[in-house]
């Protein structure tokens, strides 16, 4: 009879632990991590590198390997990992259009799913993963 009045006490303890642990089935599942190469980059690459990829690049910002990204430039950092709202690198591309600090200036904006995408990646902690940059 002991053990069956442990039943009850123990069940919210073992929730606890398999919530905590990710594998109940009250955990929330997240949304798979953004692979920068084949999600980010090509982002970038059409939208920032015409002003951004060279040695004349405005602000000092290059955006041809990790450590000049997440270095920044004249206006500072434009990656915080795991914070996109102090990003801006997202924020600019979140702008209405006519706003003067909107990116990228000249050419097409990002879509709507390459905007999740960018926010999910920073959110996530922007890892490169085994990305080391353009020649």
């Amino acid at each position: 009879m002991r053990s069956t009045r442990l039943i009850p006490m123990a069940f919210p303890l073992l929730l606890f632990i398999l919530v905590v642990a990710g594998s109940g089935p009250a955990a929330s599942s997240s949304a798979e991590a953004v692979d920068f190469a084949s999600e980010i980059w090509p982002v970038l690459e059409r939208s920032c590198l015409d002003c951004h990829g060279g040695k004349d690049t405005f602000s000092n910002l290059v955006v041809t390997s990790p450590e000049a990204l997440l270095k920044g430039g004249d206006l500072g950092k434009v990656i915080v990992p795991g914070k996109p709202d102090e990003s801006p690198l997202l924020t600019r591309t979140e702008l209405p259009m006519d706003d003067l600090d909107y990116m990228p200036v000249e050419g097409e904006g990002l879509s709507e799913e390459e905007t999740a995408a960018l926010r999910q990646w920073i959110a996530d902690g922007a890892d490169f993963g085994d990305w080391t940059g353009t020649e």
